[in-house]
């Protein structure tokens, strides 16, 4: 989310008003007790990005993200298995911890250090290229922002791992204010490609621009397209 202190305020309230089921919810996550994300077991996600979850994930299904938390743990009490590839130790040792107090087993955490400040040789970087050689239901590209290729990036690395046989689900949580316009584009003509594979794919590639829950969330999921057959987001 973009801009001054003020206007990312303003912006909330605006959500606020336009979507006021969102006003209980983010006055006791934010306000209230504070929480983290990874405290509430939720992703930083938009409120309704993680309400289409709730209702899309199911237990038979394989989940890989770039950056882990809060959604480690969602995903882990809702799919089969979730691969979670991190760039920071201390994050990635909380993370790990937090699934071993809650006994859930079916995550792999991958650690990747990279230093995101200096990006050169990313694309070559152990980051990009943790995602194991199959398919997943579900994607999330998210993780370090301090690059603004990054996502992109990882977007484009993420195509081929998309399950073209089931319902499948591309996502980048950071949104049309900090994806490049190419990769908007990209994701319109992926999602175009997986509609022509056949009346079983299903792809559909989220953007969500507005803050997530522990940071104060409310708005609207925006998808890119909407691809025929059954499922959602």
């Amino acid at each position: 989310m973009q801009g001054t202190v003020p206007r990312k305020i303003g912006r909330v309230l605006i959500n606020l008003i336009q979507h006021p089921q969102y006003i209980s919810r983010c006055l006791a996550h934010n306000v209230v007790n504070g929480k983290t994300p990874l405290d509430l077991e939720v992703p930083w996600f938009s409120y309704s990005a993680i309400d289409f979850l709730d209702t899309f994930l199911e237990p038979n299904m394989t989940v890989c993200e770039y950056g882990s938390g809060g959604s480690t743990v969602f995903f882990a009490r809702r799919v089969q298995s979730v691969f979670s590839i991190e760039d920071n130790p201390k994050w990635h040792e909380l993370v790990t911890n937090r699934l071993r107090e809650k006994a859930l087993r079916n995550v792999t955490m991958k650690l990747c250090p990279f230093d995101f400040k200096n990006p050169d040789g990313f694309e070559t970087s152990d980051y990009l290229h943790a995602m194991p050689n199959e398919k997943f239901d579900v994607i999330v590209v998210d993780g370090s922002e301090e690059w603004a290729q990054v996502r992109p990036v990882c977007f484009r690395k993420a195509e081929a791992h998309i399950n073209r046989g089931a319902l499948s689900w591309l996502m980048i949580p950071g949104g049309i204010q900090r994806c490049a316009k190419n990769t908007m584009q990209r994701a319109c003509e992926f999602s175009k490609a997986l509609d022509r594979a056949g009346p079983v794919s299903r792809a559909q590639t989220y953007f969500s621009t507005k803050p997530s829950p522990p940071r104060s969330s409310t708005g609207q999921f925006q998808p890119t397209r909407n691809l025929p057959a059954t499922g959602r987001q």
